[in-house]
């Protein structure tokens, strides 16, 4: 199990119900977001 934390660009009113997007910007996340097996070329690199 994972567990991570997001931030906000902006202060968020309370009360109010917000969607939030979580998109890789590393190729080694993207990749483990497809299910393909990761591979050490990739580690660093921005998607």
């Amino acid at each position: 199990m994972a567990i991570s934390r997001l931030l906000s660009p902006r202060r968020l009113s309370p009360g109010v119900k917000y969607c939030a997007f979580v998109v890789p910007t590393h190729l080694l996340g993207v990749e483990a977001a497809l299910g393909v097996e990761a591979t050490e070329t990739h580690r660093g690199q921005l998607a």
